[in-house]
């Protein structure tokens, strides 16, 4: 049997392994930005893993690997994606839970995108202000209190 042959696969273990490569994708995402960036904030990293486990960038690597040949049904970005997840997944089980072969894999598929990243200007998002943070502005300014009725 070809190593890139079409294997009939139950949905419920396609929709498992995908879960699980899901996690590990974005557990080392998450760890090589940590080191590539060790002075950005929480905020910033979770924003740059955020784009690198995207389904756009799931997507290109699927066609990267030629999967859309493999998979069998609807080929969506999303079931795309979600083979890559998977795939992911296969790769610690059949490496018997290995986290390092699993980054190695990551590293080398991602590493147009982790460059990309590594160059990126994070630009300065501020968070829209919530109506209650309005109102502690405001009563702050005003010299009153939050909770009045708490005070009778």
């Amino acid at each position: 049997m070809n190593m890139y042959e079409p294997i009939p696969m139950h949905k419920t273990h396609f929709r498992r392994l995908e879960l699980l490569g899901d996690s590990i994708l974005k557990v080392l995402i998450t760890d090589i930005l940590f080191e590539m960036f060790i002075d950005e904030s929480e905020s910033k990293l979770v924003r740059r893993r955020d784009r690198l486990v995207s389904p756009s960038i799931c997507n290109n690597i699927a066609c990267q690997l030629g999967l859309q040949t493999l998979v069998l049904g609807e080929q969506t970005n999303s079931v795309l994606s979600d083979a890559v997840q998977a795939v992911i997944g296969a790769i610690y089980i059949d490496s018997e839970k290995d986290m390092i072969a699993c980054r190695n894999w990551i590293q080398e598929q991602w590493s147009p995108y982790l460059e990309k990243e590594r160059h990126r200007k994070q630009p300065v998002k501020r968070m829209a202000p919530t109506p209650l943070m309005v109102q502690l502005r405001a009563q702050k300014r005003c010299g009153g209190f939050l909770f009045p009725a708490l005070l009778n």
